[in-house]
């Protein structure tokens, strides 16, 4: 180990990955997000503060379901009284936060619209609409995961077969 590129290459791999899952782990664990009536302010470790006042918030996009057309993504699908998610826009439509139930519940979706409506925020409330349909309404809310939900529950799989079968060529077990 460690004087063989080759033979040390699996061990490297093995670790880079752990690491990359352990920050992203921290990242959505850690997530805080404090919402009040001068503005919100979005924290967590492994990430860059997000924060604004209601002045600098152009509108709100409320989206009960986002027909994603995959039926791995609909397996995660929120409980019917939340929205899959409310996306905070700047005033050029830049996504500033997204709001999802899944990572942060109903009651901060509902904090954040009534916030929102007290601050004189439009809102744009959207029963059911395709990712097409939500990115053409407004093109920076979605990103890459929330527009190819199986390819990123492919890749992981992708990466451990393959990470195994490096081990395997190159260690020989």
């Amino acid at each position: 180990m460690g004087s063989d590129l080759l033979f040390t290459l699996p061990l490297v791999i093995w670790v880079v990955i752990a690491i990359a899952a352990g920050i992203g782990m921290v990242r959505v664990l850690t997530s805080w997000l404090h919402v009040d009536e001068h503005g919100f302010r979005l924290r967590s470790l492994a990430r860059r503060t997000v924060e604004a006042q209601w002045g600098e918030v152009g509108r709100v996009i409320a989206v009960r379901d986002i027909q994603r057309g995959s039926a791995a993504a609909e397996m995660l699908d929120a409980p019917d009284t939340a929205y899959d998610g409310v996306y905070v826009l700047s005033r050029e439509d830049q996504r500033l936060i997204a709001v999802s139930s899944r990572f942060f519940g109903q009651r901060a979706q509902e904090t954040v619209l009534r916030r929102a409506r007290e601050c004189g925020v439009q809102v744009d409330h959207i029963e059911a609409i395709s990712t097409q349909d939500l990115l053409t309404r407004a093109p920076g809310v979605l990103t890459f995961a929330d527009r190819h939900p199986n390819l990123i529950l492919v890749i992981p799989a992708c990466l451990y077969i393959a990470h195994n079968v490096l081990t395997f060529a190159v260690w020989g077990l």
